[in-house]
């Protein structure tokens, strides 16, 4: 009666092996459901990545050159939110209504919040905006939910991203040997042996030899070559083949969402599960290197670190919706040390197509402390493809997270004041390796393929 939380062993299992094209886990244990009754929900607070989308441009132009097939005719222009992007939104809406009503947060879904009790904020993108409004629709369908953004459509918002600043040599190598160290087992190269079977299936999928690419300036998924740097005012790059090999990654993966089969979402090939979870590893192992590791986390999530902090301390709010994408969520995670994890039964195993990073604020009523239980809730892959109708009966997945250096208590919490800390240290810690203590903050368009 309340969300699924299958239970996973960070570190046992890789992502390259897991199966997301497997029949799912059976749920034993219930992260919400299990709650004890001496705690009373008094807050949530949700960090979520935009739904299913299409291809950016950028990406479209990429892919269309890598293969003769045709791609999945896209509902929505590129990089905007999917007509089924927003079905799936809506049934998560409608979902934590139900759940919020249960929990007696809210009266009922049907329930018209009071001036500040609830805030629905986003970056100033179609899909994160239109994501939000999808969500609200579903929660509270009789409220007229305003989605809060600052900036002009498509003009990013700094509150969710934000820029390097100007770096040292000394920074530049260390962010590098961290990168190097956590993807790469100690090289930059290694990173590349890592994908290397991941581009052998996509060569397979895409029939890459056939492709008008290929025949012009042969195969561009080669692992010979790459590069790392830190632009001042921008995100980090990456060199080499890995972005077209992300692009190509992260379009598979929005096709596997949005067609019936596997076989027709990779173009009639049959692939085994172990295939399909190379290709997805790259977008997964892409993602986090260019925004999650740690020491470039800290630097380019300090706005939302900001924002949550807030969130979580506004007197009388009861509910938060911040709507963002997998780098937002990313870095977040990175920045206030989240214990590494996997997600299970999802293609994107870090921030997943439709996700929310969610804080819940609990009161126990037997001493009166406040407490903060900390998730990742998220469709599975079989209720995205399916489109499943999520309720109490059918709930979306959860996993619960840990913050490193902290101790939960026995219900898998930490109280208020500890999550606080961790949020003022995040936001107080500058690299002594920078070389100044200003990060800059950008607000353009041209941040787009970063999210």
């Amino acid at each position: 009666m309340g969300i699924k939380r299958v239970l996973c062993l960070v570190g046992v299992c890789s992502i390259m092996l897991s199966s997301v094209a497997c029949a799912e886990a059976k749920p034993v244990e219930n992260g919400m459901e299990n709650v004890p009754s001496n705690y009373k929900l008094e807050e949530v607070v949700m960090l979520s990545r935009h739904n299913l989308r299409t291809p950016t441009a950028d990406e479209i132009k990429e892919i269309d050159m890598v293969t003769p097939h045709k791609w999945f005719k896209w509902t929505s222009r590129p990089g905007e939110l999917s007509v089924k992007g927003g079905q799936l939104e809506t049934l998560m809406g409608h979902y934590y209504g139900e759940y919020l009503t249960q929990k007696g947060l809210i009266p009922s879904n049907n329930y018209i919040p009071k001036p500040g009790e609830v805030r629905f904020y986003a970056n100033s993108l179609q899909r994160t905006i239109a994501t939000a409004r999808y969500f609200a629709s579903g929660m509270l369908p009789m409220a007229n939910i305003q989605v809060e953004r600052h900036k002009a459509l498509n003009v990013w918002d700094p509150t969710f991203f934000c820029s390097l600043p100007k770096t040292t040599e000394a920074y530049r190598a260390a962010a590098t040997k961290q990168i190097a160290d956590i993807y790469g087992h100690g090289s930059l190269q290694g990173i590349m042996k890592s994908v290397e079977p991941g581009y052998k299936v996509m060569e397979k999928v895409l029939d890459i030899k056939e492709s008008k690419l290929y025949k012009e300036k042969g195969n561009p998924l080669t692992t010979d070559k790459i590069g790392i740097s830190y632009p001042t005012g921008g995100v980090v790059k990456v060199a080499g083949s890995l972005p077209l090999a992300n692009s190509i990654s992260d379009s598979m993966i929005l096709q596997y969402y949005e067609v019936p089969n596997d076989q027709q979402a990779a173009f009639g090939h049959k692939l085994t599960k172990a295939e399909w979870d190379k290709i997805f590893y790259i977008k997964d192992m892409y993602g986090e290197l260019r925004f999650g590791t740690p020491i470039i986390a800290a630097e380019i999530t300090r706005p939302m670190v900001a924002e949550v902090d807030k969130e979580v301390n506004t007197p009388g709010r009861k509910f938060t919706f911040i709507g963002a994408h997998d780098a937002s969520l990313s870095s977040f995670l990175g920045a206030i040390k989240v214990v590494p994890f996997e997600l299970p039964n999802i293609a994107e195993r870090k921030a997943p197509i439709g996700s929310k990073f969610v804080v819940e604020k609990y009161l126990d009523t037997t001493n009166n402390q406040v407490y903060v239980k900390l998730m990742m809730v998220y469709p599975s892959t079989k209720e995205i493809r399916d489109r499943e109708y999520l309720s109490l009966e059918n709930p979306p997945m959860s996993y619960t997270l840990k913050l490193q250096g902290l101790e939960p208590n026995k219900d898998g919490m930490y109280t208020l004041a500890e999550f606080n800390q961790r949020l003022q240290d995040t936001l107080k810690a500058q690299n002594k390796l920078l070389e100044n203590n200003t990060t800059k903050q950008v607000a353009t368009k041209k941040v787009e393929k970063a999210a």
